[in-house]
């Protein structure tokens, strides 16, 4: 199914116009640069036995900030006739600054006649980047007045990557009642992050001129999700790696303005919004390359532990103001 999905949307973005439009077009390319709000996290859980042979049940939870200053370039090609008039979109993004707020570990265990609940967490700072590419077309099929409606499809790739820097927290001995916290912490860098996502494309789009200098367009789409991520644990001496799929959504609002112009050319300003929610699961498979401190008076090193439970969730919101031109 994801693969027909993924079919469809290829051959929507790519087909192409009817050869009485093709000449007829108009090129716009631009600069924008904003604000992206969010988080991207993932969840892993599984059935296990402890050093006392006790079964157990252990979730783990590490979100990831996304809060950052991005800007980059785009380009749109517009057909300028009349009857269903189409575009197609190149919009290429990166992040400016470090990933504001903070990194959360979170982690629970329940024990078979034994403790259950919350026993350690920590925060850290992190350091990163992030790059989204989006392609997309569309067909504006239905037309009436100055409204437009159609079917919109495209490609979207985003890639994350995030040092996570020092830990500070607490942890609960889980073994020993009557469970008291202490506080753990530790300096330097403690985990190497990075996740891809892949994902088609599907949905409507809607434009309106409401006269001749104003133009404001909404889309909204599904997206089936392709991811793959690997963290590679640096003060437990391990590597975690999973790859899985799932769907997504996706909203965007745009105003634009014509600025005057005394030549062929017209300059615009461009305020835009855009809502993103994924989530998807697969497995993780995590690999010691070392001892692990976690499991004193046992050496993990060699240790392999497969089909681990892996859900990935982001939600992403950006606004974005952007410079350009129609030729």
């Amino acid at each position: 199914m994801t693969t027909r999905l993924l079919l469809l949307a290829l051959m929507l973005t790519f087909t192409a116009p009817p050869a009485a439009d093709a000449a007829k077009v108009k090129t716009t390319p631009n600069l924008h640069g904003g604000l992206m709000f969010g988080h991207t996290e993932y969840e892993i859980s599984g059935f296990g036995r402890d050093s006392e042979n006790r079964l157990i049940f252990i979730r783990s939870l590490l979100t990831f900030p996304l809060d950052h200053v991005n800007g980059g370039i785009g380009l749109k090609i517009t057909s300028t006739s009349q009857f269903r008039p189409w575009s197609l979109s190149l919009d290429i993004t990166t992040t400016f600054t470090d990933p504001g707020g903070i990194m959360a570990d979170h982690d629970w265990i329940t024990i078979r006649d034994g403790f259950s609940g919350k026993f350690s967490y920590t925060e850290s700072s992190a350091e990163g980047s992030a790059l989204l590419i989006t392609l997309t077309g569309e067909w504006y099929l239905y037309q009436r007045h100055s409204f437009h409606l159609g079917p919109r499809a495209g490609l979207r790739f985003q890639r994350i990557r995030q040092d996570i820097i020092d830990y500070d927290g607490w942890r609960i001995d889980y073994n020993t009642p009557p469970y008291n916290s202490r506080p753990q912490s530790g300096t330097g860098k403690g985990i190497e992050y990075r996740i891809h996502y892949l994902m088609p494309m599907l949905g409507l789009a809607a434009k309106l001129h409401s006269h001749n200098d104003l133009l404001i367009e909404a889309h909204l789409s599904y997206l089936p999700v392709f991811y793959d991520d690997f963290d590679d644990h640096l003060f437990r001496r391990k590597t975690a790696e999973s790859n899985g799929n799932g769907s997504a959504a996706l909203a965007g609002l745009t105003a634009r303005i014509n600025l005057p112009s005394t030549t062929p050319q017209v300059p615009f300003v461009e305020l835009a919004t855009e809502l993103f929610t994924l989530s998807a699961s697969g497995r993780q498979t995590q690999k010691w390359y070392g001892d692990d401190g976690a499991t004193p008076g046992f050496d993990d090193t060699g240790q392999i532990v497969t089909g681990i439970n892996h859900d990935v969730r982001s939600t992403q919101a950006r606004i974005s103001l952007r410079f350009g031109t129609t030729f």
